[in-house]
């Protein structure tokens, strides 16, 4: 079972009665709205450890287009109707928030791509070549990226799969789990 105990600190300027009536009420009606966010996260978190910048953005999240951060009241000219408008988040994370930035993003991408097939290809470097990555960075991305290069261009230039020069963008993704790291290395190439 999960019992969620929250501790709420009153704003001086605020009565006793007065902050019980607004968390009865609209924050009431916050809290009911974000819950499902809000179990998801609590969830989350008793699973695993979240770093400051991860607990950051998940409040943010959380907190996105709701009364906590403020809003405006947005009129008709015509007929006067009204409509209250909560402020959003704008966190680089956030679906609500950077949807028509992505998709802004994304539209000027494909207005980039020329005109042929695109592929995705990602190297995995085995755990055992950690090490070696820790204690020569310089020199194993060089290796890396050499190698990825090679394999990319011999296996390309191969009748038997593609038979053709090749064009390629190479990008370093590293994952860090607690002690361990991971490397990869995605080529897409066009």
């Amino acid at each position: 079972m999960i019992k969620r105990i929250a501790f709420v600190c009153r704003n001086p300027s605020l009565s006793a009665d007065e902050f019980h009536a607004r968390w009865r009420g609209p924050h009431a009606e916050l809290f009911a709205k974000n819950s499902a966010v809000t179990d998801h996260v609590l969830r989350y978190e008793q699973n695993h450890r979240l770093t400051r910048p991860q607990r950051r953005a998940l409040r943010a999240i959380s907190l996105c287009r709701t009364p906590a951060l403020g809003g405006h009241l947005d009129q008709c000219t015509h007929c006067g109707f009204r409509h209250m408008v909560w402020h959003s988040c704008r966190n680089r994370h956030c679906p609500r928030c950077q949807a028509e930035a992505r998709k802004r993003w994304l539209d000027e991408r494909r207005q980039e791509l020329l005109p042929v097939s695109y592929f995705h290809v990602v190297f995995t470097v085995p755990e055992s070549l950690n090490a070696f990555a820790l204690a020569g960075p310089r020199q194993f991305y060089d290796i890396l990226f050499a190698a990825t290069r090679e394999t990319l261009l011999v296996i390309a230039a191969d009748p038997k799969h593609l038979g053709a020069k090749i064009g390629a963008l190479a990008v370093l993704h590293r994952v860090r789990f607690r002690s361990t790291c991971s490397f990869r290395t995605p080529d897409p190439a066009p």
